[in-house]
């Protein structure tokens, strides 16, 4: 039986986590990480309406930063529909220190496909297939692996396991079964969510 998920009320509507963060614009982890302090779910959600509203008043008559690929010139927005990326994981790139070529290409390498036992791949499936995660196998290519050294390089983990609904599970076994992106899944993690929250949310 499937549980049902916990509601909020913020002005007389109710509301899940994933519903919030799609009405108000709200970073799920971030959202969870504010209620988990112990703050209700009016002011996790009104302090970000608010930084959203100055954020737009602030940007009012502001002309956006242009950024040069390939001799042309895009600004975040016209990036995001040409490259197919969303335009938050490009800021967030740009401010981790990624010039803008390599925010790009990040992805743009990952629609390319790669041989393994006569097998192809892209990133995603071979992340998924190896339990290795995207950014790792970003790495090892971009230092020069070739992609069957990426793939059998072992990579140092503990083979924990967690119990969800009476079973248990290694990470890998967790991504292939539920068809969560390995680097998801441990992500989640990572920021403290439970196991079976890092699960549930994407089956919500």
């Amino acid at each position: 039986m499937k549980r049902k998920s916990k509601t909020y009320t913020h002005n007389g509507k109710e509301y899940t986590i994933p519903q919030a963060v799609k009405e108000f614009g709200i970073d799920e982890i971030t959202l969870r990480n504010r209620l988990r302090s112990g703050m209700s779910f009016d002011d996790a959600a009104e302090i970000t309406l608010n930084a959203n509203t100055r954020a737009i008043n602030r940007n009012k008559g502001r002309k956006s930063k242009s950024y040069t690929y390939e001799g042309k010139e895009y600004t975040l927005d016209q990036a995001s529909k040409e490259f197919g990326i969303a335009k938050t994981t490009l800021d967030q790139r740009l401010r981790a220190g990624l010039i803008f070529e390599d925010a790009i290409e990040i992805v743009i390498r990952g629609k390319e496909t790669y041989i393994y036992k006569c097998k192809e791949y892209t990133l995603d499936q071979a992340s998924k297939e190896f339990g290795i995660t995207r950014t790792t196998l970003i790495q090892r290519l971009r230092s020069g692996m070739s992609f069957e050294c990426v793939v059998e390089t072992p990579v140092r983990k503990q083979n924990k396991t967690y119990n969800y609904r009476g079973k248990e599970y290694t990470l890998s076994q967790a991504a292939k079964e539920f068809d969560i992106d390995y680097g998801v899944l441990y992500g989640r993690l990572r920021f403290g969510w439970t196991f079976e929250d890092a699960i549930e949310f994407t089956n919500n």
